[in-house]
């Protein structure tokens, strides 16, 4: 488990047993602004008659000019320059230039610097039929309403995080309130049982008055049945809720800051006695500010994230011996996702915006998502259907496509005394990303959680014939012995292709 504290210096690292509507791209791309008549008037262009060569100069090793001749090009094809002069012609400026040259460079493929129009009309079939396929595999992005609850128990208080229960045969769900109220909820958001925390522990005695004491962040721990709540009282509980009633087990007390924000996980593979012992290590001088978010990756990376300017978010290593990452956002980030798998990494923060980043540039994003309105509060990535989730403080949802960036669908969340002017409180982490066993999202606001159910992936889709777990590094076909030869960081593969699926692998990395 792993937790943050707001001090400066300090991280701990502790071991123990709704209205749907569609939404488009702010930004149009090229082909987009492209209509039938500027087609018709292109293949014009493309098929008029020669008019003329270029020329190409000829240096010696001195860099004197010696001559200049006079290269040819066959009918029925453009230059770059023809083809950004036809472009401008037809859009009426020079704005889209900079895409016009980008998408020469896609098209022509043979690197002879020229596209003719069958080129051309190959590479916009093609990107219209990704998108067409995009856009008809995810035209149901919700299955029936929002499903909506309201937590009376909460007193009026907001919930500070929810936390899913696995078990052999079904889920189910656990709020934290944050005046230290745990709800238990069945799959379908049915109260099943609430737990208060004992007066200690929400309340502190001083001299002359009591301190109210609230929740920072719970986690889940399914090796152990335990939940573990930290309060502002620079405590860590720790509830059983495996069988029968739920009673505190032990807690943690007198820690040196108040911890921000946990996470936990454990090895599968050895779990040994861990239960009988605790452990930390401080990692000292992460962020000048309170950590928001925290996050462990298998391979002994920690992600942590504060509202610094200076150090927004950090990558490290466990160990401090490789290079840690570090990212500067003015204002900072709230919160972010990880993708291993895809080495791709998401932030949002107070300036509305969702940046999507590669793990190894921190200085540049590859995308910046523009829609939100106010303060992003959550995220997370769908890499089965390639999308992105984010959640901001009016309680709109927004779904954007991992691969075009672009904005697919806005949820509206209409939670009751919601009114758009006025933003009431809301917990630490008010968003929850569900992906198995059904995939779903949970969002808190106030004393209300509502359940969004995501379509279920069918046997069609989840059934894809695949010959790698990786992603292709490069194909070639040998039309000899009819076989196509791909590579990745896996061996490499030989497929015959009169043999359909049979194929052999040939061990050894490329």
């Amino acid at each position: 488990m792993k937790i943050s504290f707001p001090d400066s210096k300090t991280s701990i690292l502790s071991t123990m047993p709704l209205v749907l509507c569609p939404q488009q791209s702010e930004e149009n791309c090229l082909e987009d602004k492209l209509h039938l008549s500027h087609l018709k008037r292109l293949e014009q262009l493309f098929t008029a008659p020669n008019r003329g060569g270029t020329e190409e100069v000829e240096w010696d090793p001195d860099c004197n000019l010696l001559s200049k001749k006079e290269t040819s090009y066959p009918s029925g094809s453009l230059t770059l320059q023809d083809f950004k002069n036809a472009l401008t012609e037809l859009l009426g400026s020079e704005y889209w230039n900079g895409q016009t040259e980008l998408l020469f460079n896609k098209i022509h493929t043979a690197r002879d610097n020229i596209v003719d129009w069958s080129e051309f009309c190959t590479h916009l079939l093609l990107q219209y039929s990704n998108r067409d396929h995009s856009e008809r595999s995810k035209d149901i992005f919700f299955q029936g309403k929002p499903l909506i609850r309201q937590c009376s128990q909460n007193r009026q208080e907001p919930t500070t995080r929810i936390l899913t229960i696995f078990s052999s045969t079904s889920h189910s769900f656990v709020t934290v309130s944050k005046g230290g109220i745990l709800s238990f909820w069945d799959n379908n958001l049915q109260l099943q049982k609430t737990y208060e925390m004992s007066a200690d522990a929400v309340e502190a005695s001083t001299v002359k008055k009591k301190i109210k004491i609230w929740t920072t962040d719970a986690v889940y721990m399914p090796n152990i049945h335990k939940i573990a709540v930290a309060t502002t009282g620079r405590k860590i509980y720790f509830f059983e809720v495996s069988l029968g009633p739920i009673f505190e087990d032990f807690h943690l007390f007198a820690l040196n800051y108040i911890p921000t924000s946990m996470f936990y996980w454990y090895n599968t593979e050895d779990i040994g006695n861990h239960c009988q012992f605790i452990s930390y290590n401080y990692i000292h001088r992460i962020h000048q500010d309170s950590i928001f978010q925290i996050q462990y990756v298998p391979e002994d990376l920690c992600i942590t994230c504060a509202g610094n300017s200076q150090a927004s978010l950090v990558i490290m290593d466990m160990d401090q011996k490789r290079k840690a990452y570090t990212w500067k956002i003015k204002r900072g980030i709230k919160c972010f996702d990880f993708s291993k798998s895809l080495n791709l990494l998401i932030s949002g923060g107070v300036d509305c915006c969702v940046r999507v980043w590669n793990r190894f540039v921190p200085s540049l994003p590859t995308a910046i998502l523009r829609g939100h309105s106010l303060p992003i509060l959550g995220l997370a990535i769908q890499e089965q259907n390639g999308q992105i989730f984010s959640y901001s403080k009016d309680t709109v949802l927004k779904i954007w496509d991992m691969n075009y960036h672009t904005c697919l669908y806005t949820v509206a969340l209409k939670f009751p005394h919601s009114q758009p002017e006025h933003v009431l409180e809301q917990g630490s982490f008010p968003f929850l990303f569900l992906q198995k066993p059904i995939p779903l999202i949970l969002i808190s606001y106030t004393d209300y959680i509502g359940m969004l159910r995501l379509p279920t992936p069918t046997h069609l889709e989840t059934n894809h014939t695949a010959s790698h777990k990786a992603p292709l590094c490069g194909a070639v076909y040998n039309g000899f012995f009819h076989q196509v030869r791909h590579t990745l960081k896996e061996p490499l593969m030989i497929s015959d292709q009169r043999a359909g699926p049979n194929r052999k692998n040939v061990e050894g990395q490329m």
